[in-house]
């Protein structure tokens, strides 16, 4: 009986940290893109008066990274103001939350 008890026990945690996990990974990989998408084109566009584009945004939970394909802010007569085909952006996760500030480890 004692054996199942401390199995038990030691499930829990493991359980909990799983589920953890699991939501995690499914917010960064489907929810933070589609946000990210629809957010970071109206904050350029109060931010700078010019209308930006996104084609795909892609967030990869380990390690947390986001990719941006056919990124493009344009001027106020629609002639691109930047443009990049993809651009790259690795965050250093531990890093940020240890410092408590954004830490971005690679951009390319």
């Amino acid at each position: 009986m004692e054996i199942r008890r401390i199995v038990s026990k030691l499930k829990t945690p493991f359980f909990k940290a799983g589920v953890l996990l699991v939501i995690y990974v499914v917010t960064v990989v489907f929810i933070l893109p589609a946000l990210l998408k629809s957010k970071i084109p109206e904050f350029i566009q109060q931010e700078t008066g010019r209308k930006a584009l996104i084609s795909t945004i892609q967030v990869q939970p380990f390690p947390l990274s986001i990719s941006f394909k056919g990124f493009e802010i344009q001027e106020h007569n629609g002639q691109p103001f930047a443009a990049f085909d993809n651009f790259y952006i690795k965050l250093g996760l531990f890093h940020s939350i240890k410092q408590l500030a954004l830490v971005i480890d690679e951009i390319s």
